[in-house]
């Protein structure tokens, strides 16, 4: 259903009052500068922190594992509902400066397709369990926004047979959703190896574009 003037003009007046600067990161994207309302989590009414974005400000749907940098902070996306009734895109996000979230490892084996010169990976998965990610400081962000859309990320995993195991060509998912963890984001692993704290196993990983 359309909104009336009335409500059109109303719902103007209540962006202009909450919305503040927010920058968008999309893996093969260039960063979009633009603006969202920030909408505190309410443990009472079930409701997750996140941000409101105009689909009018957007060239494309707002993906979950995209990052929101506003006001120093920075976000991961880890889930989008659209509100059509007031051109909106809802984005549940956690801040990453405290999130600890579940990860898939997948490993590929290679198969011969039959049609191809060269085989094909089958991905399975190899490793699901919890972990610590970081993004880097504010400047670290930055400075990689300017140069490249690349997005990426440490996990820090906690120690043990199979998470040694996890090497560079293998890849990881996050953010898993509790359904089916294949809908989750790629990311390709550069380097796995034991940190300087015990009982710890670093894994370094770049996303995949969409």
């Amino acid at each position: 259903m359309a909104l009336s003037d009335a409500e059109m003009a109303a719902l103007a007046g209540i962006r202009q009052a909450f919305e503040r600067p927010a920058t968008l990161t999309s893996p093969g994207f260039s960063p979009v500068m633009t603006s969202a309302i920030h909408v505190e989590a309410d443990a009472d009414l079930g409701r997750m922190e996140a941000f409101e974005f105009w689909t009018g400000d957007l060239s494309r749907r707002p993906a979950r594992g995209d990052m929101i940098d506003s006001n120093g902070a920075l976000w991961v996306i880890v889930d989008v509902t659209e509100r059509r009734s007031v051109d909106a895109w809802i984005a549940d996000v956690v801040s990453v400066d405290r999130f600890e979230g579940m990860v898939v490892v997948e490993r590929g084996v290679a198969v011969d397709d039959g049609y191809s010169s060269s085989d094909t990976l089958a991905w399975s998965e190899y490793f699901r369990g919890v972990a610590g990610v970081h993004f880097g400081s504010g400047s670290e962000r930055r400075e990689a926004a300017r140069v490249t859309s690349v997005v990426s990320a440490t996990f820090t995993l906690e120690w043990g047979d199979v998470v040694t195991g996890i090497r560079a060509g293998d890849r990881l998912r996050y953010p898993v959703p509790a359904s089916d963890y294949t809908s989750a984001p790629i990311w390709n692993i550069m380097s796995a190896l034991p940190t300087k704290i015990l009982d710890q196993f670093e894994v370094t990983a770049i996303r995949q574009a969409d």
